[in-house]
């Protein structure tokens, strides 16, 4: 039980939710930021720094947020697994933690780290791409909004997919 419970929580879930929050709070409005940024560069004429200022700052926040979150949802996971195992199967404190200590493994903590990493650079890069490549303004920015959401949640897909043929 332990193993199921560890593989799906710590592998599975709390990467991809903490990605989608990632997504939704903080890259899909970077994209807008990035446009804001490149008007008012073009007024000073001094693009040279943008990548400097905006795009290098984001990735690294990215990449490095990403895993952290992921971290703490896990653990909050686990814990509020104990909740619901504690109800539902009678099951103390005790046994839980010696269940989930005996189940988590090196190899589940580097597949949290590697796979948040890689969604954090996913979840930020593709915005930060469109943002730069869009030269004008839009009328429409919902549509642009949901056709970045719906790039970046199947790169995640294909990505976990990916991960489960090669761990699994």
């Amino acid at each position: 039980m332990g193993d199921v419970l560890v593989l799906f929580v710590i592998n599975e879930f709390s990467v991809f939710f903490t990605t989608i929050y990632f997504i939704l709070s903080y890259s899909l409005s970077s994209e807008e930021k990035i446009q804001n940024m490149k008007k008012d560069k073009d007024k000073d004429k001094d693009k040279d720094n943008i990548m400097n200022e905006v795009y290098i700052p984001k990735i690294i926040n990215a990449i490095f947020m990403t895993p952290l979150m992921a971290l703490l949802f896990a653990t909050i996971m686990l814990a509020s697994g104990y909740v619901v195992t504690h109800f539902y199967l009678n099951i103390d404190l005790i046994t839980y933690k010696s269940l989930i200590i005996s189940s988590i493994s090196l190899k589940n903590i580097l597949i949290l780290l590697s796979k948040s990493f890689i969604f954090g650079f996913i979840s930020i890069f593709i915005p930060i791409y469109f943002g730069h490549k869009k030269e004008k303004d839009s009328y429409n920015r919902t549509n642009e909004v949901v056709k970045i959401l719906i790039i970046i949640l199947s790169m995640l897909l294909l990505i976990e997919l990916f991960t489960i043929f090669i761990f699994y």
